[in-house]
């Protein structure tokens, strides 16, 4: 990955991953974050089936996230700024504890990979999609699906005289 300047010129290579990188986002700026790791940046989520966890003072990962079984699609953190959440082609999404690298939610309920991922700014839901169309509503108290959202066309394509 590389970071750039506001004038467009490159400020640093990031190398962790080794294939593609899916998705970036960095870690949250809100006062209620209060993570004890500091120096937690930014994630990223990978074709390689990891997540990297990245410091603005290093060029390596600070940590990796090991345990999908397929590419990664989103990376996102809760807003407490102490988990972080991933998606995978594996069908799952995962929340994992940002010190220990340890995963605290393996969550299935898919059933083609999951693409979409949503943290509610309150922490307590996280909304999921995945190719097939469907979403999911999960609940971090509790762990579980609340709700499932159908796939329903929003509108549909006018056909063409010659058709």
């Amino acid at each position: 990955m590389k970071l750039w300047n506001q004038d467009c010129s490159a400020r640093a290579v990031l190398r962790g991953h080794t294939e593609r990188v899916c998705d970036v986002t960095s870690f949250p700026t809100s006062s209620d974050a209060s993570s004890t790791v500091t120096t937690i940046d930014a994630a990223s989520a990978g074709a390689d089936s990891v997540a990297h966890l990245w410091s603005a003072s290093s060029t390596s990962p600070v940590a990796t996230l090991r345990g999908h079984a397929a590419r990664l699609s989103k990376v996102r953190f809760h807003p407490s700024g102490v988990c972080v959440a991933t998606t995978s082609f594996d069908k799952t999404w995962r929340l994992w504890d940002i010190e220990t690298q340890e995963c605290l939610q393996l969550q299935e309920g898919h059933s083609t990979p999951v693409y979409a991922l949503a943290v509610h700014p309150d922490g307590s839901l996280v909304s999921t999609g995945d190719l097939g169309g469907i979403g999911r509503l999960w609940d971090l108290r509790s762990g579980k699906s609340i709700m499932t959202l159908p796939v329903r066309p929003c509108f549909r394509l006018p056909q063409h005289p010659t058709c």
